[in-house]
């Protein structure tokens, strides 16, 4: 609720306590834009509110009428008294039973449709009151009667489980306002338990966060259950607490698998072979199981210890006397088998199918026909990597199995079930060199995945299901690839690569309702058909789209002249040189080294790109390059490589020295052909953002130069320059080109959460113009955004829930702008308004809108300012309009050169500005 709506409800709610009896239902009918689910919630809020300070009648009447709003909304079932009689008799049955399922569920299950987030309510409000009246004695018997509602809704398994759940942790929550630690330790530590145990389990709220909750509650209760005084309690709490650990989401995860190990050999201690079998035998099976799962301490000797605990749960968990638990163990040692690293190799396999073949015992179709799935489902991938045995009956076995499955993992029934053993089938066939076959059964996946994306709408608790499918569905474009590799079908491969990319993008904006305001939002759910693609470029220009594969680099060669595209690949070893550059490059550079050591990664990365190799088969006469990175690639210049003594030049050269009509970048076809297809022929309305932290000298100096080369300019300077003042200037939305000149902010973590940084407003936050509200924009007349601001071509580089691309750049291309030039890294001041000042001059050379004349103004700068001579550059800038500070720090940087010096050659003071879009 933003800060106005509650004010304007608070309000609601201050007439009607203070109307004339009767005329409530007059003041709602006109203010029928308030009565809402908000509404109810600040009633209910305010009405505590009230009772704490003894205002008893008030908030009575507040609270029930909230209720019979919340009953007209169609929120509730009941009103508030009807809440209340039904409370009244379920712990009147609790306490004359001592908490007897038999005699409390009859009842619960007559009244399951008041088992909903009323009744808990209800019994918040109830709790509240009462516990604050009564005396101390019966304060304790309501706590017992509480403690034993929390245990049956928890336990009940009819009604809206999540509301059960939140019943039950209001009814340990308020049972703990009685059980405090001083006077009652051991009632305090079994709510404690109990609650942990809910939060454990809890459907509601952040995962994360009620897992935490949960270990602090377990922290509290071995307080008091501890090894000497209460054992068996102290085990089971150290049991439940390794469950926890196991799960545990924030903090360090290697740290929490460790701590699990530890609370499940602390729980050991008591829970002996002798003493308490089957418990035994349940902490050995899930601590075989955190063995397997463990990061530290050598992973074959985990593996081992996960088969040794296995073995032991199965001493107790044996065929006759625990069917289903002994199923359970069966398929988990069969999988530890599978990925074992010690003995025999042939023989784990072995031991693995032998494994799956027990579970099948109890796992019949019949009697569990979704785990009969699974372990045919696994039993395939077993079967396709047999080592004895006839290969080809091996695979005939597998497919056989993956056929079973899928008789019950219907896309009806179990629809991600029935994607994975499609995967696994097309892997399998895959494998075998059956890559025709493998090609259909993608198709099928890929359909299937796409098709339900289409149907599950976004939000609640569908949406892991929804990003579960869009991760599984990258995999399988990812395998499609490389199938149509296999078959010849390079055109086929480069089209899943940009069906991959745009459905991600897709995904990812449309759960976050992130659209442009403007008319050039496109649709890329399709794809963009190999045809297409090559029309993106004319004779002159050739296309370079890499993929960065786990085991290669795929380099997809395009140009008009060859009807499919030309494909080179390079060996692991390569990925593991790109991934090493990639961590010394962005993670472990100083930044007093980043210059000096430029000039030599971008030769190690020249070498493993294999750059020569590929320049060598673009067709004569090739004039303009378009390069489209992939992952670690976009945050390196690739237009910067070194080229070793050219064929066309015997003379140490970068890339853009080949291509007079430029290099340029694209984030993805589809956004190429967006940005391509925009036609915005006007150039003469300049929207200039100029050092709006007021700490960015040689924005001035950049910004002041630039505007003579316009006509009409709109300049927001310093302080004025705040997001909101950017978002809400008229003049932004009509201008054709767009300057920052300011700081950047590219967030690795969250992305969208990137921004240009911008001048302090009256809110904290309207210094940020944030990558998400850059994607709201409507730029449907601007030709240029030129980003002079530090890392704003960054993208994610190992964010797998976002699209690979998504930067400042691909938002302002993607909000309707035809072209970006923005920056890898943190440039020199006098360099980056040099390099600006004469882009711009470059760029008003070329009156119309021509493809690639971005690229080519930029380029063109950047060999000027990498060739520039002192002598030269200081006559350049005798014509530029200076302040007397300025010209005051030109004269005396200049003092310290020879005329013929060289200032800016390394690729550190030109190469950080790259061109993407048209």
């Amino acid at each position: 609720m933003d800060e106005n709506s509650c004010q304007n409800h608070l309000e609601l709610i201050q007439l009607l306590l203070t109307c004339p009896s009767g005329e409530e239902t007059m003041i709602l009918e006109a203010h029928p834009e308030l009565v809402d689910a908000e509404l109810v919630q600040a009633m209910l809020s305010v009405s505590e509110q009230m009772a704490a300070h003894q205002d008893e009648y008030r908030a009575s009447w507040l609270r029930s009428y909230g209720f019979e709003i919340a009953h007209a909304l169609g929120m509730v079932a009941a009103t508030f008294e009807e809440y209340e009689q039904f409370l009244m008799q379920v712990l009147k049955a609790i306490a004359e039973s001592n908490g007897d399922p038999q005699v409390v569920y009859p009842l619960l299950q007559a009244n399951l449709d008041k088992l909903d987030d009323g009744f808990t309510q209800t019994l918040q409000t109830w709790a509240t009151d009462t516990l604050a009246k009564v005396e101390p004695q019966q304060r304790q018997s309501i706590a017992f009667h509480l403690f034993n509602l929390g245990n049956l809704m928890q336990l009940f398994p009819l009604g809206d489980k999540g509301s059960n759940q939140e019943t039950g942790l209001i009814s340990y929550q308020y049972a703990l306002d009685v059980y405090i630690f001083e006077s009652l330790p051991v009632q305090w530590a079994a709510t404690q338990q109990n609650l942990a145990n809910a939060y454990g389990e809890r459907i509601r709220g952040d995962k994360a966060q009620n897992l935490e909750k949960a270990i602090a509650c377990y922290h509290h209760a071995l307080e008091v259950y501890t090894r000497e005084a209460i054992p068996v309690e102290w085990a089971n709490a150290q049991y439940n607490l390794a469950i926890t650990y196991s799960e545990r989401i924030l903090a360090d995860r290697d740290q929490s698998l460790e701590d699990a190990i530890a609370c499940f050999h602390n729980a050991l201690e008591v829970r002996t072979r002798e003493a308490m079998p089957v418990e035994w035998a349940a902490t050995q099976y899930n601590l075989a199981g955190t063995y397997i799962e463990r990061t530290q301490g050598e992973k074959a000797q985990n593996i081992e210890d996960a088969i040794a605990c296995f073995h032991n749960a199965l001493e107790v968990r044996t065929r006759e006397a625990m069917p289903v638990e002994w199923a359970a163990t069966q398929n988990h040692l069969a999988a530890a088998y599978r990925q074992r690293i010690l003995g025999d190799e042939a023989q784990n396999k072995e031991e693995a199918i032998a494994c799956f073949h027990n579970a099948l015992e109890v796992y019949t179709r019949e009697a569990m026909p979704k785990k009969w799935a699974d372990t045919q489902n696994n039993l395939a991938i077993a079967y396709s990597e047999r080592i004895l045995g006839d290969q080809a009956q091996n695979i005939e076995e597998a497919i056989a199995y993956h056929h079973n499955a899928l008789e019950v993992c219907t896309r009806e029934a179990f629809p991600q079930s029935h994607i994975e053993t499609l995967g696994n089938m097309a892997i399998t066939y895959k494998d075998a060199q059956q890559f025709t076959n493998a090609y259909k059964i993608l198709v099928e996946a890929i359909e299937t995945v796409e098709s339900l994306l289409g149907e599950i709408m976004s939000g609640s608790e569908i949406e892991a299901d929804r990003q579960q499918l869009v991760h599984r569905l990258q995999e399988l474009y990812q395998q499609m690839m490389e199938v149509c590799l296999e078959l010849n079908q390079p055109n086929q491969a480069i089209e899943y690569i940009e069906r991959g990319k745009s459905r991600s993008l897709v995904e990812f904006l449309a759960n976050r309702n992130l659209y442009p305001q403007g008319d050039s939002y496109p649709n890329l759910v399709e794809g963009i058909p190999f045809s297409d693609i090559q029309a993106l470029i004319d004779d002159n220009t050739a296309m370079i789209e890499w993929y960065i594969a786990d085991d290669r680099i795929l380099t997809f060669i395009v140009t008009p002249q060859n009807p499919h595209v030309q494909v080179k690949q390079s060996s692991s070893e390569a990925v593991q040189a790109l991934v090493n550059l990639t961590i010394e490059e962005y993670f472990s550079q100083r930044e007093d080294e980043f210059d000096s050591q430029l000039n030599e990664r971008l030769s190690r990365l020249a070498e493993i790109l294999q750059i020569e190799e590929i320049i060598a088969e673009l067709p004569q006469g090739c004039k303009q390059l378009v390069l489209i990175p992939h992952r670690f690639l976009y945050i390196f210049p690739l237009h910067a490589l070194p080229i070793e003594k050219s064929q066309k030049l015997d003379v140490l050269n970068y890339l853009l020295d080949l291509f007079p009509q430029g290099v340029r970048y694209a984030p993805s076809c589809q956004l190429l052909q967006l940005s391509q297809n925009q036609q915005h022929p006007d150039f003469r309305k300049l929207f200039a953002i100029q050092n709006p932290t007021g700490d960015i000298d040689y924005s001035d100096l950049e910004v002041k130069n630039i505007l003579p080369l316009f006509p009409y300019s709109r300049v927001l300077a310093k302080g004025k320059a705040t997001a909101t003042a950017v978002k809400t200037n008229k003049d932004m939305l009509k201008s054709h080109c767009h300057h920052f000149a300011c700081y950047g902010d590219f967030n690795l973590e969250y992305p969208l959460e990137s921004a240009l940084i911008l001048a302090q407003g009256k809110d904290s936050e309207d210094i940020h113009l944030t990558l998400t509200e850059i994607l709201r924009l409507n730029l449907h007349k601007c030709r240029l955004v030129t980003l002079s601001a530090c890392k704003t071509a960054i993208t994610p580089l190992y964010q797998y829930n976002s699209p690979q691309y998504l930067s400042l750049p691909s938002a302002f291309l993607y909000a309707g702008s035809a072209s970006v030039v923005s920056s890898l890294w943190r440039g020199n001041g006098f360099s980056t308004a040099f390099l600006m000042i004469k882009f711009y001059q470059n760029l008003s050379q070329f009156p119309a809108q021509e493809t690639g004349a971005v690229a080519v103004a930029l380029n063109q700068a950047q060999i000027w300012l990498r060739d520039v001579t002192k002598e030269k550059l200081q006559e350049w800038t005798n014509d530029l309009s200076l302040t007397v500070k300025q010209k005051s720090k030109l004269l005396s940087w200049f003092k310290k050169m020879p005329p013929q010096a060289q200032p800016f050659q390394s690729p550190y003071y030109w190469a950080a500005f790259c061109a993407i879009g048209k």
